[in-house]
């Protein structure tokens, strides 16, 4: 299905338990909602959720970026009103964690509780370099920016384990017009939501690949000191893809939190 809002039509599914509570998940830079499929499991029989291609994603729209991550947020705002969703929870990868960040500080009633992954309240000058080298590769074509990327953004043990799902989602990288790509990629980087992270009232679980190396786990360290109400998990072995890395600590992590016994 498609939604025209705030100026771009975006691309979205509905799936899971309808009467369930509402839950939303925000995709990573470079990915669509299709990710997500193998997950759902999880979810499905508990929520009912919200799946969409942010714009220059997917079988959204791609219109001339960038697309700052506040836009996204603007963007997922009218979706939301589109659909009649007053309140939700999110669960964000990556940008999709940064969009969740910047949607909660700007409308923090709307907010029930968040699952962020590999999150970040702000762009360094370290981040800033590393967004740079993928913008530069993606001018070039999709293989270049998804081979360089590599390392960033996939653990040893998923490399080594999972050829065939690697090369999965080699394939779906390799969709992105460079165009698009280059929108994304310029637009992850402005983004810095650190002074309005106390206005976040959304009890928040920030999930990190202990092997993460494009985010590692200090910069969710640094954003639950900002938050009101925040946990911290590190999970060994994982990088920043931690949710397709290892799908069922993640689902397990995540369920828990959602549904209100974490840690029990």
């Amino acid at each position: 299905m498609k939604a025209r809002v705030n100026g771009v039509e975006l691309y979205y599914e509905l799936r899971g338990k309808p009467e369930g509570d509402r839950l939303v998940f925000l995709n990573g830079l470079l990915m669509d909602l299709r990710a997500w499929e193998s997950l759902l499991p999880w979810f499905s029989p508990h929520f009912s959720i919200l799946l969409y291609d942010m714009r220059g994603q997917g079988r959204s729209e791609k219109p001339a970026g960038p697309y700052p991550i506040r836009l996204h947020a603007q963007d997922l705002r009218d979706l939301l009103d589109f659909l009649g969703w007053e309140r939700a929870s999110f669960i964000g990868l990556s940008s999709g964690a940064a969009v969740a960040l910047s949607f909660a500080a700007s409308w923090p009633e709307r907010v029930e509780k968040m699952v962020l992954v590999g999150a970040y309240a702000q762009v360094d000058a370290v981040l800033r370099a590393k967004l740079r080298a993928w913008l530069e590769a993606a001018k070039l074509g999709s293989t270049l920016r998804f081979l360089i990327a590599t390392p960033w953004v996939w653990g040893n043990e998923f490399l080594e384990n999972h050829p065939d799902l690697y090369a999965r989602f080699q394939e779906r990288a390799e969709e992105f017009s460079p165009e698009a790509a280059c929108a994304l990629i310029a637009g992850a980087g402005d983004h810095d939501v650190r002074r309005e992270l106390p206005r976040i009232r959304a009890p928040t679980l920030l999930l990190v690949g202990e092997e993460d190396i494009f985010l590692p786990p200090r910069y969710a360290r640094a954003i639950a000191e900002g938050l009101p109400c925040a946990f911290v998990r590190t999970v060994a072995k994982a990088g920043h893809a931690l949710p397709f890395e290892f799908p069922e600590i993640f689902a397990e992590e995540a369920l828990a939190f959602l549904e209100g016994h974490y840690g029990a």
